[in-house]
């Protein structure tokens, strides 16, 4: 038998909404999606993150609001998840604490090594990949960055890094609203290099194919296309 469930995503630059239905031994179907830029992820780029007031108060009305765009279609449950803004910062629990008062459902902070393997998991679901078992997924958000590398069509590494887009923004660029000075792109490569020294992730050099998500990846992929005159 069918059943139909709703997930809704609290990221740092925006809250998604997928409602999908599930049937055994069939693909899932996806019934609707909807993302609301929040941004409650600002001021993530500090040493010890913080969830400003008017931030949760934001995240929590937007919550509501893709509640009551799923509730037409019915669903035998709603996940509510959070990541990398909420898992970093130092009151993350105390709006988990906030948004079940709010709305009744229990906030579920995913790790980072939840988030990077559900992330595989998803992509394992996309027909594009379905003639791939070897790849090395890149999710860059607005809070961290995900790797996993899938060997055999199974998630074989996977790590979180504190390298998302928002993040290195509010660390590194003075002024976000004009084109990045030569000096600050050095220092964020710098750091983006240092990390992943560091976290001594290792991609085998046999591995021939990126695939890359994220709303950041998103983004350029739009200016490209833009600029190159390819429409998709």
């Amino acid at each position: 038998s069918a059943s139909t469930v709703a997930v809704i995503d609290i990221g740092s630059n925006t809250i998604k909404l997928l409602v999908a239905q599930a049937t055994i031994g069939k693909a899932m179907d996806v019934v609707h999606q909807a993302s609301i830029p929040t941004r409650i992820g600002s001021g993530i780029g500090c040493d010890q993150p913080v969830l400003g007031e008017k931030s949760m108060k934001a995240g929590i009305g937007t919550i509501q609001e893709l509640m009551e765009v799923a509730q037409p279609h019915l669903p035998t449950s709603v996940r509510l998840v959070a990541t990398g803004a909420v898992r970093d910062a130092r009151n993350g629990n105390d709006f988990a604490l906030q948004v079940e008062k709010a709305t009744g459902l229990s906030l579920d902070i995913l790790s980072g090594q939840e988030e990077a393997k559900g992330i595989a998991s998803g992509l394992l679901t996309d027909p594009e990949l379905s003639s791939r078992n070897d790849f090395l997924a890149c999710d860059l958000g607005g809070g961290s960055l995900e790797l996993v590398l899938v060997e055999e069509r199974a998630p074989k590494k996977t790590i979180s890094l504190p390298l998302g887009a928002v993040r290195l923004t509010e660390k590194f660029v003075s002024n976000p609203q004009e084109p990045i000075p030569e000096c600050e792109t050095k220092r964020i490569g710098k750091e983006v290099k240092q990390t992943l020294i560091q976290s001594e992730f290792t991609i085998p050099g046999d591995t021939s194919l990126l695939v890359a998500t994220g709303g950041s990846f998103h983004t350029a992929r739009s200016i490209l296309a833009k600029r190159e005159g390819i429409s998709f």
